[in-house]
């Protein structure tokens, strides 16, 4: 088992429900090894943000590097109305597809990581 992709939320009392099924995630991706891809990256965290619109508050999706352990931590933003009206089904596509637009965005560039690799492993794992 390598468990070095791992998935959280940061979420409100109203989103909790609705988006616990992220971690059906975990169980897909236990025996994904991300450091095979490359050596700049030997675990992926990856945060989704689903809270309440707020005035004066912008939640952006970011990535953070932590060199020391060769953590990259993806912050990604899911739809606050899109979460509150889907079913949980509904809800874990919307999770997947947040998620690999994500590891577009922020892991094709990488220079050292062999993005395409990891698409077609992620492809044979997850079915959106």
């Amino acid at each position: 088992m390598m468990n070095n992709i791992k998935f959280t939320a940061a979420y409100d009392y109203k989103t909790q429900q609705k988006i616990q099924i992220y971690s059906e995630l975990d169980k897909i991706f236990e025996n994904i090894d991300i450091s095979k891809f490359g050596n700049s990256i030997q675990r992926l965290g990856i945060v989704f943000q689903a809270l309440e619109p707020q005035p004066n508050i912008v939640v952006k999706e970011y990535k953070s590097l932590k060199r020391k352990t060769n953590t990259l931590e993806l912050y990604l933003v899911l739809d606050y109305d899109h979460i509150m009206q889907g079913s949980d089904s509904e809800n874990l596509t919307y999770i997947k597809e947040v998620f690999l637009k994500g590891c577009e965005t922020f892991l094709k560039p990488l220079m050292d990581f062999d993005y395409q690799g990891f698409v077609q492993e992620l492809q044979r794992l997850i079915a959106v």
